[in-house]
């Protein structure tokens, strides 16, 4: 069961990088979490310009603190837009690079919130954490129509420019990735690191292709045709376990 949940989803209305479905998605996914037996007052949920930086900031550490007993279980759901930049502490030793979900008042000033500050948030907790996201990792923006808007966008010039000169390719992953270190940790995400992820698409799919009975596992059996090949990773016995 589902202890606390944080939900967040923005659409970015009013600048270059908008998208249309993002905030649907979460309340899509509110509904879905309450409708297995989540309690309303035990979710907040983020929209639009309210998921800002420090408004995120907060509500993560929100989280982190419903989460104090190995037996309580944290869930994180974002949908919008993904980044991804020069890894600036050294410790991404495979691509050199950082992830990032970007909050509603991203711009020039740097406020993405990355995996490291996200591993910061969330090293103490006790119990398990779930994280679901539907965003992309790109570090590009293409301009398609409006159905098929890749979630991504461009960091500022100056942290593009640590990367120049470097070969920084990303070899995708396989869809499925356990990983030992990742203990109490399940991610569920919507394309592979270094791969798009489209508008409107992983969210709605994921909710409506859920059983009853379904292993987190088969769950994303169930989705790993979709186009930006989504993925699961962290430890194999919540991969294998059910999500409620």
């Amino acid at each position: 069961m589902i202890s606390a949940a944080l939900v967040i989803g923005c659409d970015y209305a009013g600048t270059d990088h908008r998208l249309y479905h993002a905030e649907d998605d979460a309340m899509s996914m509110w509904g879905f979490l309450i409708a297995n037996g989540c309690a309303p007052n035990s979710i907040r949920v983020l929209l639009g310009d309210r998921a800002t930086s420090d408004g995120i900031g907060d509500r993560l550490d929100w989280l982190a603190r419903q989460c104090k007993y190995p037996d309580q279980t944290a869930l994180l759901f974002f949908s919008g837009h993904g980044m991804q930049y020069r890894d600036r502490i050294g410790d991404e030793l495979c691509d050199q690079l950082d992830e990032a979900i970007v909050p509603a008042d991203y711009d020039s000033h740097y406020q993405a919130i990355d995996d490291d500050y996200l591993h910061e948030i969330f090293c103490d907790i006790k119990g398990r954490l779930i994280m679901i996201m539907d965003c992309c990792y790109s570090g590009g923006v293409l301009d398609p129509d409006d159905l098929d808007r890749v979630k991504s966008i461009y960091p500022p010039m100056d942290i593009r420019a640590r990367a120049l000169g470097r070969d920084l390719s990303v070899r995708p992953s396989q869809w499925l990735k356990p990983d030992p270190g990742c203990l109490n940790r399940l991610l569920i995400s919507a394309s592979r690191e270094g791969e798009s992820a489209l508008d409107g698409v992983f969210t709605s799919q994921l909710i409506n292709r859920f059983e009853p009975g379904h292993t987190v596992l088969d769950w994303m059996e169930s989705v790993k045709d979709l186009e930006g090949h989504p993925c699961v990773m962290g430890d194999l016995e919540l991969i294998n376990g059910y999500l409620f």
